[in-house]
């Protein structure tokens, strides 16, 4: 409040008027009208590009398809923001009927919804209770607006669904107030929400304030305290990462936190764990960081005595092998943790980089390989749908997929994919043309699927605007790349010694 009114150069007597509304905890989705008529509803994607999803967004039982004119005429152009949400006894009801089917339940409505309205088929999505609940007007052609609680009005008129839980409040005390009026009441609130969004009411405020290159100045979000828990932790296990990072994951008793049943919990670094005093058997305080990721926050009471005797048999299933447990886990009772000091997937000694270990078997470590692919196929890289991480492991266990590169040689192993289980024809023709379509990728997207450490979409981005083509980038010195905005001196040697090593070479020419 202070910063905005230096800015607009308000004397400190001069009220500010603010909407409140909850902070919706789904995903969020922009729809546009023409003439009144829905014509492209969006996901939010990278905050830049978002992906077409209008098929799905139709299916939404409470989404306009034709704006309601009896009161208001519809305007020429619209655009609205908002949450896509699942209530969390529709929730509860939709996991039953998953599980009366034999379909394994949905871990929380966040996901759900996320994951949902991004599937490729729209009767499919049909079956989900998916609601829609805007939160802004962005744009708008053909009606005008003082304020952002006449916008809701408008959007009212239309018959789009109405915030019921927002307010009007002048000042930052009846901002507070309502805040703690909701934090009371979220257990009854029929969606999940992790806080409150308070935004200026009055729109020729909001222009005048504008936005920074990451955020608006004329709103913020005021969460609530993390939902907390106490468990037993049964086992710590090593993770190896895309990168080959090692991090320790904590294995608990499954434990309710906010409406989420958590069983995991990251635990940073092995510096993290120690800090913390962890060992086996300990009770444990959890929480969900932003109401979103569990985390360990201390230990409740420490384990003592003797093991109980189900002990070892209580040990997670998921960490098990046919001979016992899996290497790299840490389960005996009363253990304390140690990292280890070789890869538990592929043996090879671990290299210490600062806090962190890592595993340098980049090409012959199962989950980097697998990691790796998931990555170079993700949204902002190639964009390769309908490739899951079970599907990757199918291949890479079947021999035929050692890197990413290998996915552009699979058409040749067509029958060798089709024998694959649960896989059949229809699968295979589908993944094929996906990867057909992943062929002449921008130069962006090209050095966004490598993996190169550090290589990010947004430094991705600057290497291509910068040089013409991959071989001038394979090609530049390090003086040269530090040229590039945001790469730094560690930044171009690590990708000069990326570029220079044999095996990406390979991974290139592949």
């Amino acid at each position: 409040e202070a910063r905005i009114r230096r800015f607009l150069l308000l004397p400190d007597d001069e009220g500010l008027d603010w909407v409140v509304e909850p902070k919706f905890d789904g995903a969020s989705a922009s729809l546009t009208y023409v003439d009144g008529v829905l014509v492209r509803g969006l996901t939010r994607g990278d905050g830049e590009f978002g992906e077409d999803v209008t098929a799905n967004l139709r299916t939404l039982r409470n989404v306009p398809l034709r704006l309601h004119e009896g009161t208001r005429k519809a305007p020429a152009l619209l655009e609205v923001r908002g949450e896509v949400l699942i209530e969390r006894a529709a929730f509860r009801t939709f996991n039953e009927s998953r599980v009366a089917v034999g379909e394994s339940p949905l871990a929380n409505p966040r996901n759900a919804a996320a994951g949902a309205i991004r599937r490729s088929d729209p009767a499919e999505v049909a079956r989900y209770p998916l609601v829609f609940q805007p939160w802004a007007v962005v744009r708008v052609e053909g009606a005008e607006f003082a304020t952002y609680w006449e916008a809701r009005s408008a959007l009212d008129a239309w018959h789009f669904p109405v915030n019921r839980w927002a307010e009007r409040a002048r000042g930052l005390e009846e901002c507070l107030a309502y805040h703690a009026r909701l934090e009371l009441g979220r257990a009854d609130l029929p969606f999940d929400v992790d806080g409150v969004v308070a935004k200026l009411d009055r729109l020729d405020l909001r222009e005048r304030l504008g936005t920074t290159a990451r955020s608006t100045r004329w709103q913020y979000a005021h969460k609530f305290p993390a939902n907390e828990a106490t468990s037993t932790l049964r086992a710590i296990e090593l993770q190896v990462g895309a990168l080959g990072r090692i991090t320790p994951r904590a294995h608990v008793d499954p434990v309710e936190i906010g409406g989420v049943v958590v069983r995991h919990s990251t635990l940073h670094n092995a510096d993290h764990v120690s800090a913390l005093g962890l060992r086996i058997g300990d009770r444990v305080f959890l929480h969900r960081a932003g109401d979103v990721i569990p985390q360990v926050m201390g230990v409740a009471e420490a384990a003592s005595g003797d093991a109980p005797r189900d002990w070892a048999s209580a040990v997670p299933e998921s960490l098990r092998t046919a001979s016992g447990i899996r290497s790299g886990v840490t389960w005996e009772w009363r253990a304390p943790f140690a990292m280890a000091s070789a890869c538990p997937d592929c043996g090879t000694a671990l290299v210490q980089e600062g806090k962190f270990w890592r595993c340098p078997n980049v090409y012959g470590c199962r989950p980097q390989i697998v990691g790796r692919t998931l990555m170079g196929t993700r949204r902002g890289a190639l964009e390769i749908d309908g490739l899951g991480e079970k599907m990757v492991e199918q291949l890479h266990d079947a021999g035929l997929l050692r890197g990413l590169a290998d996915l552009f040689h699979l058409d040749a192993r067509r029958d060798e994919l089709v024998a694959l289980e649960r896989w059949g024809e229809k699968t295979v023709a589908n993944l094929l043309a996906e990867i057909e379509k992943a062929r002449r990728p921008t130069f962006e997207r090209f050095l966004t699927c490598l993996g190169i450490p550090d290589v990010g979409a947004a430094t991705a981005r600057s290497l291509a605007l910068h040089f013409a083509s991959l071989d001038e980038l394979r090609a530049a010195s390090e003086d040269a790349l530090q040229h590039v905005e945001g790469i730094g001196p560690e930044s171009a040697a690590s990708l000069r010694a990326w570029f220079a090593a044999p095996q990406n070479h390979a991974l290139l020419e592949r």
